[in-house]
């Protein structure tokens, strides 16, 4: 998550878009989404998934997120919060292909604006295990949803108690 100051936002819509664009296209990216918060305008969520390590290491080094760098870092400091969670994805059922570029192509096909919600959670550690079984049973009838383009459910690799799920639908309705 990130908190943009707002008289840079544009110019962080800039560098981010051109971040995310070519970030799907390197190899081992298998999703790569940012989102704007819909009552905060400054507020911002990057998404992305690679396939291993040494692909999420190589696009580290890439020109297009040196660039990124560069302005989050630069002069005018434009970020003013920022948090970083590294999750592993948990396995879910799947009702097909769920690369990132089939995603696309089927966002590029909504006609109305999608609406993404990013749950971050702590759960109690007795009772975990249910949570898992309530969450997982959700996922898999919502992925079975029409409007459903993308549910996943993350567990945080630092505390085995949060978790970050991660929803996109074709729109609000």
């Amino acid at each position: 998550q990130l908190r943009i100051k707002e008289e840079l936002v544009e110019d962080f819509l800039k560098v981010m878009t051109a971040c995310v664009m070519a970030s799907r296209s390197e190899p081992g990216c298998l999703r790569y989404d940012m989102l704007r918060d819909t009552e905060d305008p400054c507020k911002f969520v990057t998404y992305e998934v690679f396939a291993t390590q040494e692909a999420w290491e190589n696009h580290r080094e890439q020109p297009h997120v040196k660039d990124w760098g560069a302005f989050q870092y630069g002069p005018e400091k434009p970020v003013l919060s920022k948090s970083l969670t590294k999750a592993t994805p948990l396995p879910l059922p799947s009702r097909g292909p769920s690369s990132a570029r089939a995603m696309s192509q089927t966002r590029l096909a909504v006609r109305a604006e999608p609406l993404a919600i990013v749950l971050e959670l702590v759960i109690k550690e007795e009772c975990v295990e249910e949570f898992l079984e309530v969450m997982m049973t959700n996922a898999a009838r919502s992925q079975e949803e029409p409007g459903c383009l993308h549910f996943e459910v993350m567990r945080d690799k630092a505390d085995p108690c949060k978790f970050i799920s991660y929803e996109v639908f074709t729109s609000q309705e």
